[in-house]
């Protein structure tokens, strides 16, 4: 239910429909700051009275529907987090029945949910999410591992060669690091229980991507695909 109700705020917000509510609500604002810019020295008190009791009338039906798009977003956090929290548990609990395509659909949609970061979402996952994370077998994951590598090289900060690793993006620091770059820390953990568990399918893998930039120029070129 709560990945139904979190695919229809998604459909309804990729809709024209919802793409001119939030164009109208930019032309609200632009109107507002249009309003607040007018000179009024040279106006009597009825005109000044007048625009000041428009701009506040509009900016109360601007606060009514920011706050209806925000509630909205936060609807689409926690339709998310319920749908993942309910296939985690379920691919915790059918783990002996991996082949079985309820439990196939289960980690697929989980992976899918948690690695689309739109509408405000992040991979950072909650407390709740990452003990459940860590109940499902890595087995369960084994169609996926090689994207989930892929991606978790994609997401892992970029550091210059001759800076030194450092597991912090921007906007973290040591003791507080930035809240997307747990997510990413959570994902690479996964990586690595399943290399553990199932070396021969990922290391070669993670060994490529590793040194996929370490070609030279003549390298890159004889290894382009037309």
């Amino acid at each position: 239910l709560a990945d139904k109700l979190y695919r229809d705020l998604v459909e309804l917000m990729t809709s024209t429909q919802y793409r001119h509510y939030t164009d109208s609500v930019d032309g609200t604002r632009d109107h507002i700051d249009k309003m607040m810019a007018v000179d009024t020295a040279h106006l009597d008190a009825a005109s000044r009275h007048q625009i000041k009791l428009r701009i506040h009338t509009t900016a109360r039906d601007l606060r009514r529907e920011e706050d209806e798009r925000r509630v909205m977003l936060e609807n689409v956090t926690r339709y998310r987090n319920q749908a993942m929290r309910a296939y985690l548990r379920y691919a915790g609990i059918g783990a002996t029945h991996v082949t079985s395509p309820q439990f196939v659909h289960s980690v697929f949609r989980f992976c899918g949910l948690w690695l689309t970061e739109a509408y405000g979402a992040s991979i950072d996952l909650p407390e709740e999410l990452q003990q459940c994370l860590d109940k499902v077998p890595s087995r369960a994951f084994v169609p996926l591992a090689q994207l989930l590598a892929v991606k978790a090289c994609m997401l892992a900060p970029q550091a210059p060669p001759s800076a030194a690793p450092s597991p912090m993006v921007a906007g973290g620091s040591a003791s507080s690091p930035h809240p997307r770059q747990l997510g990413v820390a959570t994902l690479a953990a996964l990586v690595l229980r399943m290399t553990e568990d199932h070396p021969r399918l990922l290391i070669w893998h993670l060994i490529a991507l590793m040194n996929g930039n370490r070609f030279s120029d003549a390298e890159g070129s004889a290894h382009a695909v037309d």
